[in-house]
């Protein structure tokens, strides 16, 4: 295995079969680089350090978890970091990148993304630009820019969405700027969200638009991300702030005798009090949720099972969603070649 040790730092580039875990006293206290710059790394295992860095490009099967941040320095343009197993951290996940035009990220095409992470993300701080992630985040606070995620976001205290698609959120506060997608009208917060215009890297200045992926899934783009520059207004999926964010009376507190109960309101994103035809929405709504369900379960399916899987994403989804599930099976190449 190709490693060199700079410090209390060891890089490692190349490939291995196996994954790394600390085997000494002072090995627990070293930082690890991952450096796919030149060409991707690969890792056949878990990962486990002090603070992990991930550079360029690459693949993780295992687990990732560090005592500190983690920090993936994807490349735009090159081939971009793969994680299989999820990320835990105690400190930070951090995967910035330079700011872009918002029509050169995963706004513009989720092809753009420079990581993709299927699993958990869970840390005390996460800020992701430009990644797809096929599992939950959890945290105190988390930032999407320009991201994917077809799971929950978990915050104690505080999500922002910026130019971003999710499928549902449960937070203190909520922040929503620019064009976003919410897969389903589901999220909740302590407090009402603020929606409000995004700046993107090249200065371009977008106002809030928040759109139900089902009502516009069936559209001839066939995009997952919202994209106002090249699709006409669909008034049908279009989230209103005032009417579709509703306040409703929560408690908490309560135990078995009714002691320390106490009352308050949340917000909460929902359609119920819409009038909408949902029969329309039907066969786009049963469609994606059994894209997630087979996303999410596919390792745990046996062989048949897995090739009937695929024969189903291949008959039912979108461009996006089939890219979408291509990361995050382990049988990707079952979906090779696939319009």
């Amino acid at each position: 295995m190709p490693e060199s040790r700079e410090g209390d730092r060891v890089r490692f580039s190349g490939r291995s079969e196996a994954g790394f875990f600390p085997t000494t006293e002072q090995a627990i206290a070293l930082s690890r680089e991952f450096d796919g710059r030149r060409e991707p790394f690969e890792v056949g295992g878990a990962v486990y350090g002090r603070s992990l860095f991930f550079i360029g490009s690459g693949l993780v099967e295992g687990i990732v978890c560090a005592r500190e941040d983690v920090v993936l320095d994807a490349r735009p343009g090159s081939e971009r970091l793969v994680f299989r197993g999820g990320i835990v951290s105690r400190s930070a996940v951090v995967c910035a990148g330079l700011p872009t035009a918002i029509r050169d990220g995963v706004c513009g095409d989720v092809r753009n993304a420079i990581a993709i992470i299927r699993g958990d993300v869970v840390a005390p701080q996460v800020l992701l630009r430009n990644v797809v992630i096929v599992g939950n985040v959890h945290a105190t606070s988390v930032r999407l820019e320009n991201s994917v995620v077809v799971g929950a976001i978990v915050a104690k205290d505080q999500v922002t969405a910026s130019a971003s698609v999710l499928l549902q959120y449960h937070a203190r506060a909520a922040t929503f700027e620019g064009p976003c997608m919410f897969i389903h009208a589901s999220g909740e917060s302590l407090q009402r969200p603020v929606f409000a215009p995004y700046e993107d890297g090249a200065g371009e200045i977008l106002p809030f638009d928040g759109r139900f992926y089902p009502a516009l899934r069936g559209d001839a783009s066939g995009r997952i991300a919202n994209r106002p520059w090249d699709r006409a207004a669909h008034d049908g999926s279009r989230l209103f702030e005032t009417i579709d964010w509703i306040d409703v009376p929560v408690r908490f507190g309560e135990d078995a005798d009714d002691h320390a109960a106490g009352s308050a309101s949340s917000t909460v994103l929902t359609i119920a009090s819409r009038a909408m035809n949902l029969l329309v929405l039907k066969r786009h709504i049963e469609r994606i949720a059994a894209w997630i369900r087979i996303c999410f379960e596919f390792d745990h399916y046996g062989s048949a099972a897995r090739r009937e899987a695929v024969a189903q994403l291949r008959a039912s989804c979108t461009p996006d969603e089939l890219w979408i599930a291509e990361q995050a099976i382990t049988d990707a190449h079952l979906l090779e070649n696939v319009a």
